[in-house]
């Protein structure tokens, strides 16, 4: 510094020490304004960040296709959302505001990305608009994108009706009455207990036709590696199992054990190619020869051997032993030649979307590709495949599978049957489905997220399974048409779906079921309820007795019936329309009656003979049956009744008019005042004139041969009482009667009915 600088700053300091107050302030000011630019710089900056993080972050969803009429299968795909959320997939109004419950989802994967799909509803809300938006939300991070969807106008085809069909009307008289009541239900409400769900085994090759297996494989199961000592022996349907780390049976290790299986099943003559597959070792042999020797320790390897055999049946003995950890092994066949081929297409991202990067046709869909990459042009992470075909059936119900990692939708002539769109690890998941007979086209999904990527898919035929409860048949449309696609044994018929399907393999909306099954009653009268929302039917013995088969909120309804002694056939039908689902159908036997009226007891023979097969109250004798049966259960021809009853008369002469199709006595006080035992169309009415006063035990015995039937008592006072001691004149018909009295119609001796006045 030289001394032009000393003597600048010399003045400098003597200029402050005189004007110490305005430097001071000076100083402040100068702090204040710094402080103010740095917040400024700050906020604008946090500002700036926070916005290029939202951009960078914005979820964003795809639809394809774009358009669209009712039906279509709109796929949505999603990028950008916050991992492990669950997106809610639904449609809104864009003109009225107004918005359905969601109709798929999904969980975001750690990529952020997301796909499922769903068929645009048919419903008038949505089918009448131009343009909806397909609104996805998640609820955990608030995130909301919507993107339009044109609607085409659906071609016009034939409506279903609802209308219920043609049924036979019950030709019991009175007929049920149908009676709303409120919709409280009683306290002791059965539950239904959960359905079975079938084990997860491994999954087998398709094949054209199903692979012909024995009946029944012998399983020896020992707790060694070497097959030594006593073995459990039980009968296994095929070889086919994952039992993971644990024990393939009770009493069994899950580790070091082996299994041997024989049997003989029966093939045509030709080239077959057996597979095996275990982890760990495996021997086969055919007809004593050793063809698969892989005794050593695997990890789900699939080995493979051609043989040509004869017509006929041939032994097979497989051999299996599990040293540690995981266990599975399976062992099936499929004939040469007979196989159809799948056509594959892999697309570059997990969604399905665009163009596939690669075509290719496949033998089968059994594929382990680990961390690699499927094919040229595919990544090795984030990529999806589609798999259709079309294969002729037998009529029956199959087992579909598909062991996968990650992603799989199974489609059956376009109904989805499994859906496991999500990511997971290795995971098998199985559907059953009956199936007609006939051609029917697959189309199998699938999408790799990251890490292994593998996808094995087949099926089997099952056996027709036994149903102990109610056999439960579900369609995917409102009026059971077509073959079921789901059938299983419900404990109970006690449901409330709300706004969910019955199973995975069902929609939401527009479903329908029936349920079968025999019931044994005792004989009486009881009463059946039905809480349904929306439709419903209900048949014992084939009469209908519930018919409310409409739209309509959760109401209950009721009808009373009675029933002979024995085994019931009952069938319930029920459909949904939209929103919530739900049905019950239950009773209750109605206490013995007073019998204040007539008490009935009823025969199922013309003889009036053994034990009554029901006693109840009727309120007249006005019964016209025609050619039906008078009660459920009972026969329409060859059968008898008997009604009594103490009267209290006014003191008069009272005549008494009958008619019946066939034969009819009536009795007062245990004497006969009418007699026409015998075979009649019931064209005649017959009288009888009676002074009576004060109480009389009135009998009336009629029994039904063949054809019609029908009968009817009652009674009048007559203008003029006669007031003489009562008599038991001759009965007089109006018409002289000619009745052809043949040895069917009257029995070797007239029954003389207990004229006595019993009540319960």
């Amino acid at each position: 510094m030289g001394p032009t600088d000393n003597r600048f700053f010399t003045k400098l300091l003597r200029w402050a020490s005189n004007h110490s107050v305005l430097v001071i302030v000076f100083a402040v000011l100068s702090g204040l304004i710094g402080l103010a630019l740095i917040v400024v710089l700050v906020v604008q900056a946090s500002q700036f960040i926070s916005r290029s993080q939202s951009e960078a972050t914005q979820p964003t969803v795809r639809i394809y296709p774009e358009r669209g009429g009712p039906g279509t299968e709109i796929t949505i795909a999603g990028n950008g959302w916050k991992p492990a959320d669950l997106v809610f997939v639904r449609l809104d109004d864009p003109v009225s505001g107004d918005r359905t419950y969601a109709y798929t989802s999904a969980v975001v994967t750690d990529n952020g990305v997301f796909a499922t799909s769903f068929n645009f509803p048919p419903d008038e809300q949505w089918a009448n608009l131009a343009t909806v938006m397909i609104t996805a939300w998640s609820p955990a991070s608030d995130d909301e994108v919507s993107v339009e969807f044109d609607v085409l106008p659906e071609e016009p085809t034939a409506t279903p009706s609802l209308e219920p069909t043609a049924t036979p009307v019950p030709t019991q008289t009175p007929s049920p009455t149908v009676t709303p009541l409120p919709t409280d239900t009683p306290t002791n409400t059965p539950t239904p207990a959960p359905t079975s769900t079938p084990t997860m085994t491994p999954t087998p090759s398709p094949t054209l036709t199903p692979s012909p297996t024995p009946q029944a494989w012998r399983g020896e199961y020992y707790d060694n590696r070497n097959l030594a000592g006593e073995a459990v022996v039980r009968d296994d349907p095929q070889i086919d199992f994952v039992w993971g780390e644990g024990a393939p049976l009770g009493g069994l290790p899950a580790d070091n054990f082996s299994i041997r299986w024989t049997g003989q099943p029966s093939f045509a003559a030709g080239t077959y190619r057996f597979y095996a597959a275990s982890d760990d070792g495996m021997r086969v042999w055919i007809d004593g020869e050793l063809v698969i020797d892989e005794w050593h320790y695997a990890s789900g390897v699939v080995y493979t051997v051609e043989k040509v055999l004869a017509q006929g049946a041939h032994a097979l003995r497989v051999e299996y032993f599990e040293a540690s950890e995981s266990a599975s092994v399976s062992f099936r066949w499929e004939r040469v030649g007979e196989l159809a081929r799948w056509k594959g297409e892999y697309f570059s991202n997990p969604t399905l979307v665009g163009s596939p990067a690669l075509l290719r046709d496949e033998e089968s869909i059994r594929f382990d590709w680990g961390w690699w990459s499927p094919g040229s042009g595919v990544p090795a992470d984030n990529f999806s495949a589609r798999w259709t075909r079309t294969l002729s059936f037998e009529p029956g119900t199959y087992r579909f599978r598909a062991l996968v990692d990650d992603g799989v939708r199974v489609y059956i002539d376009g109904i989805l049957v499994i859906d496991e769109w999500r990511v997971g690890s290795r995971r098998e998941v199985t559907a059953d489905r009956s199936v007609s007979a006939g051609n029917h086209h697959l189309r199998i999904e699938y999408f790799e997220s990251s890490g292994a990527a593998s996808l094995q898919f087949g099926w089997e035929q099952i056996p027709n399974p036994v149903f102990v409860y109610w056999k439960g048949e579900y369609w995917p449309n409102r009026g059971l048409e077509d073959a079921p696609v789901l059938v299983r044994d419900d404990r109970v018929i006690d449901f409330d779906w709300g706004l969910d399907a019955p199973a995975v393999v069902l929609p939401r909306d527009n479903f329908s079921a029936r349920w079968t099954r025999q019931v044994r009653f005792e004989g009486g009268s009881y009463r059946f309820h039905a809480l349904v929302d929306d439709g419903v039917r209900l048949w014992v013995d084939n009469a209908l007795v519930i018919d409310d088969w409409q739209v309509g909120g959760a109401r209950e309804l009721t009808t009373d019936l009675s029933l002979i002694d024995g085994a019931h056939d009952i069938r319930v039908e029920y459909f949904d329309l939209t929103q919530n689902a739900q049905i019950r159908i239950w009773w209750e036997k109605l206490p013995a009656s007073s019998f204040s009226e007539w008490r009935a007891e009823y025969w199922a023979n013309r003889y009036l003979s053994g034990n009554p097969v029901l006693v109840r109250n009727d309120r007249t004798i006005d019964f016209d049956w025609a050619a039906g049966s008078p009660v459920l259960g009972m026969p329409v021809d060859g059968f008898s009744v008997r009604w009594g009853d103490t009267l209290n008369f006014t003191s008069n002469t009272y005549r008494f008019y009958a008619f019946a199709d066939d034969g009819l006595r009536i009795y007062v006080d245990g004497s006969l005042v009418l007699d026409e035992w015998h075979d009649s169309d019931g064209s005649l009415t017959y009288t009888v004139d009676l002074y009576l006063s004060g109480e009389h035990w009135i009998v009336v015995d009629y029994y039904e041969n063949s054809a019609g039937a029908r009968v009817k008592v009652w009674w009048e006072a007559l203008a003029t009482p006669t007031p003489t001691a009562p008599s038991l004149p001759s009965p007089t018909p109006t018409e002289t009667p000619s009745p052809t009295l043949t040895a069917s119609a009257t029995p070797t001796s007239s029954p003389t009915p207990t004229l006595t006045p019993t009540s319960e």
